[in-house]
């Protein structure tokens, strides 16, 4: 009897294995396709996967709405289930927000600026959480909830956290993305731009989605996505202390990137 029950608890510990394997693979997976890795064959060789396998996997996340293919091109996309995800941010990344909720409060109130926090997601940059300014002449941030990745300084933060390969895949799907919208954008540029933020750790742009809007932007890390921290306003009011403002941005994004690894840590000794 005590036999039979060691074989049969062998047996349930093997099939737990099997299940955790597979949740592992498939989030790579979605990983993969939310980075812009879209073939196959691609995917298979980046999760270091066998194509049949790879397959298997992505045929089984089409069945839950998480991945769709394109029939003409046969690429894989993030499916509906993502993009309902992605229009209910608040929701979905509340252990974010409620990281950085006190710490963008303290911000907000020291600068007197609008502070917001955004997530990277596919091609897209979300604005998933937003603390007022309270003088009279401010940014509503709300306003531009979702924006396209190379748009803003906010944009080019959380493209620099990824590396060399995410990043041209993205981009090249942005280039598709403009050229089917007939619109054009100067890759090298923005390329340099990522190399500049990577490099000073930080990120500052003038008028550049909005003329006299100053945007400056830290990233966030220890998330499971790239995230990144905003301080905006008025130009007239950043430009004067531009220095003394980006100082208080960085420290407040490693506050909130150090309780995220604080945070992570205790849930994995869970």
């Amino acid at each position: 009897m005590a036999r039979g029950l060691s074989e049969n608890n062998k047996t349930n510990n093997t099939s737990g294995d099997v299940a955790v394997q597979s949740i592992q693979r498939a989030a790579e997976i979605l990983n993969c396709v939310s980075n812009g890795i879209n073939s196959l064959t691609d995917i298979a060789s980046r999760c270091h996967l066998s194509k049949s396998t790879t397959h298997r996997l992505l045929k089984t996340l089409k069945e839950c709405e998480l991945i769709i293919q394109d029939p003409v091109n046969h690429q894989y996309y993030l499916g509906y289930s993502f993009i309902r995800l992605i229009f209910t941010p608040i929701t979905t990344q509340e252990y974010l927000i409620s990281c950085a909720s006190e710490e963008m409060s303290t911000l907000s109130e020291k600068t007197g600026e609008t502070v917001s926090l955004g997530i990277k997601i596919g091609l897209k940059n979300i604005n998933i959480f937003v603390v007022n300014s309270k003088h009279d002449l401010k940014v509503d941030w709300a306003n531009s909830r979702i924006r396209p990745l190379y748009e803003g300084i906010d944009g080019i933060v959380l493209l620099s956290q990824l590396d060399e390969k995410q990043i041209g895949n993205i981009l090249h799907n942005i280039k598709i993305e403009l050229q089917n919208k007939h619109g054009t954008f100067n890759l090298e540029k923005l390329k340099s731009r990522i190399r500049l933020v990577r490099q000073h750790g930080y990120g500052i742009g003038h008028s550049e989605n909005t003329l006299g809007v100053s945007c400056i932007s830290a990233p966030v890390t220890n998330y499971a996505l790239p995230a990144v921290l905003n301080l905006v306003g008025p130009e007239i009011r950043i430009r004067p202390k531009v220095k003394e403002l980006t100082l208080e941005l960085i420290a407040s994004a490693s506050r909130i990137s150090n309780l995220l690894a604080k945070r992570n840590e205790l849930n994995s000794q869970i």
